[in-house]
């Protein structure tokens, strides 16, 4: 491996190593007797996506604490970008050196099984006062005192992203019931609870089936760690960022007057300044959306569960919801209790927002062989967060990454708008 990306020179300095496709940026910072090293690795494949992933370490007095980020970037209009699956280093990282501990929790690819003397515990990891950094998924046993799903699996997924604690009773959920105001996932249920005890989710295995749950839980945690705020220095970009405030710092007292340095210097700060603007916007559009959720978030007592999807827009899953009633009417018989139950149920007044919205992208973008300034500004009033990536535009809906799109800024044939309106409606307003 040295032999094909070699090491950074020296404390304070960027490195960057390329071979065909594959491209790594290094950075060793040191400051204030801490040091931190970070790696990029950019991967373009044949499919035009390119991967980036980061990886952080700092050292710390607990240890040394890691950072694994990764996203996927489309670079032609029209290929859909994939979900970014937990990389592979994270499992390299557990098993070469050790989890560590995390408020009192280990890091590992195993499960935590609770005794009856650790409802106080339970609960700190519940009411989010354990002082853990990653979430917790209580599992919690069924009438037969089992748990509806493999836990082992479901730790080893969730390696390196969140803890998986097993409770050890029935009894031992009425225990906690009343230290977390019965917050605590109980019957076989399972509850998502996070670090700073400000929200919890809760599912059941039935619902989907324990494969599907564990896939659900797993989008879940990850989709979350994504959209939550870094720490400082837990991305390339502040890594980066702090190399060059160290470099300026080390020209301020050689007290050298080389103009070449001095430029250089500058243009490095300003490149780690602009990619820290560039985070914070996306993490700010990422909190805004989180905050909208949670005027909406908990559980319902009525005929239908509240679930944890949210609406990207007014009545949105209203309108899915009677439409799947709707269906269903049309294919039962007539006079019979299952229809007089859905007649009753749909409501008269028939809501068309998504197909209003799919007619509005149409009219935006379906001739439009470039796409500008006027057509952006229509997707912006749609909803959409648009931005330039050089080549194409990012377009994500109402700032959930499971809805990024790539636009292009001139189609490459008379079909590419066509493909393109008809991606973004079959996603999102089908």
């Amino acid at each position: 491996m040295e032999d094909d990306l070699g090491t950074p020179a020296e404390i304070n300095t960027l490195y960057q190593s390329e071979r065909g496709v594959n491209r790594v940026d290094f950075a060793i910072a040191e400051s204030g007797g801490t040091r931190t090293s970070a790696m990029q690795h950019r991967c373009r494949g044949e499919n035009h996506l390119e991967w980036v992933t980061e990886l952080v370490g700092r050292e710390m007095p607990e240890g040394l604490l890691a950072s694994v980020r990764v996203h996927c970037t489309s670079m032609v209009t029209g290929v859909e970008v994939p979900w970014a699956r937990k990389p592979y280093i994270i499992r390299q990282l557990i098993e070469q050196l050790g989890g560590g501990i995390d408020g009192g929790l280990t890091v590992g690819e195993v499960p935590y099984y609770l005794s009856e003397g650790d409802v106080d515990l339970a609960a700190a990891a519940i009411t989010g006062d354990l002082g853990n950094r990653l979430p917790v998924v209580y599992v919690s046993l069924g009438p037969d005192n089992k748990p509806h799903l493999n836990v082992r699996s479901l730790a080893k997924r969730l390696s390196g992203m969140a803890h998986v604690l097993v409770e050890p009773s029935r009894d031992f959920s009425f225990q906690l019931m009343h230290k977390v105001d019965r917050s605590n996932a109980y019957g076989g249920a399972i509850g998502l609870y996070w670090p700073d005890g400000a929200a919890f989710d809760r599912t059941f295995v039935g619902a989907r089936g324990p494969e599907a749950t564990a896939r659900f839980l797993e989008m879940r945690v990850q989709t979350a760690l994504c959209q939550s705020q870094p720490t400082d220095l837990s991305t390339w970009m502040a890594v980066r960022a702090l190399v060059a405030r160290e470099r300026f710092d080390a020209l301020r007292s050689s007290g050298t007057e080389d103009i070449d340095d001095w430029v250089e210097a500058f243009d490095e700060e300003r490149q780690s300044l602009e990619g820290q603007l560039a985070e914070a916007k996306s993490q700010i559009a990422s909190l805004s959306a989180q905050l909208r959720g949670a005027y909406h978030s908990g559980e319902s007592s009525g005929l239908v569960s509240a679930g944890t999807e949210q609406d990207l827009f007014p009545g949105e899953r209203a309108e899915v919801v009677q439409d799947a009633l709707r269906q269903a009417l049309s294919n039962v018989g007539e006079d019979t209790r299952t229809a007089h139950i859905l007649s009753d149920l749909v409501s008269n007044e028939e809501v068309r927002a998504r197909g209003s919205h799919a007619e509005s992208v149409r009219a935006a973008l379906q001739d439009q062989m470039n796409i500008g300034a006027r057509e952006i500004s229509e997707l912006q009033g749609l909803g959409f967060s648009v931005t330039d990536e050089g080549k194409h535009y990012k377009a994500v809906f109402r700032d959930d990454p499971r809805y990024t799109f790539t636009l292009h800024k001139t189609a490459s044939d008379h079909r590419a708008p066509k493909n393109l309106v008809s991606q973004i409606n079959r996603r999102l307003f089908k």
